[in-house]
């Protein structure tokens, strides 16, 4: 087994960070939905292009965010299930190197990364020096849909903003933003509490693994300590 607290605490502090900026987003597509449902006699053009301008730059910082928290986030996810290949667990489902790559097949990564995300929660924790029961899986299932459908919206509202013309279509997409923000940080809530509850039975069960190791050394030292003061024998 390896160490995966490290990462567990970059991509909490990035899913953080890109919470706030969630937050912002948020704030901004309100504001800019109220400038673009104004009147046409009395539409601030300035305001509009103002907007726009900062749209455009806030979009692509999320998107910057977004994909270093992405890569972070495989980081750790990989090394959770290299983990549980590495500790014999009895069963798993697939390789360990599909925990990089179900996120880049089409289709695929509709189902598999959340399959072994659950292989991952409850093996994890069935395995931590907790005497408690393993959580329930709902809350990764929750997680799973909620990113998938604002995946999906957020894609749609997307490809509306790159082929808008017109002030209806714009708002259109404003609305379409209104929902995926709040679906993304509920989301976001979601995963970082499936990282964290993971991360600590995954430490439990690290800690435990270095100890019995450490103990198997020192009883393997003292028996060799042991074959050392017996004398050797008479040829």
């Amino acid at each position: 087994m390896k160490d995966n607290s490290t990462r567990a605490t970059h991509i909490i502090f990035l899913f953080r960070f890109l919470f706030l900026f969630y937050i912002v987003r948020l704030l901004f597509t309100i504001y800019k939905l109220l400038v673009i449902s104004a009147p046409e006699e009395t539409m601030d053009i300035d305001a509009l292009t103002w907007v726009d301008a900062i749209d455009g730059i806030l979009s692509l910082a999320q998107l910057t965010v977004y994909i270093l928290a992405v890569v972070f986030f495989i980081q750790w996810f990989r090394r959770a299930y290299y983990n549980l290949h590495q500790s014999g667990a009895w069963g798993l489902e697939f390789e360990e190197s599909w925990a990089a790559g179900a996120w880049f097949v089409p289709f695929m990564n509709l189902v598999r990364p959340y399959r072994i995300m659950m292989e991952i929660w409850t093996i994890t924790q069935r395995n931590s020096s907790s005497k408690e029961n393993p959580k329930s899986g709902t809350i990764v299932g929750w997680w799973w849909i909620v990113w998938i459908v604002s995946g999906l919206l957020a894609n749609f509202s997307a490809r509306i903003g790159l082929n808008a013309e017109t002030l209806e279509q714009i708002k259109t997409e404003t609305i379409l933003d209104l929902i995926v923000y709040p679906m993304e940080l509920a989301a976001l809530v979601l995963i970082m509490k499936i990282v964290q509850i993971t991360s600590r039975a995954e430490r439990e069960w690290y800690d435990a693994a270095l100890i019995g190791s450490h103990d198997a050394h020192n009883q393997e030292s003292g028996f060799e300590n042991g074959n050392e003061e017996l004398p050797a024998p008479v040829v």
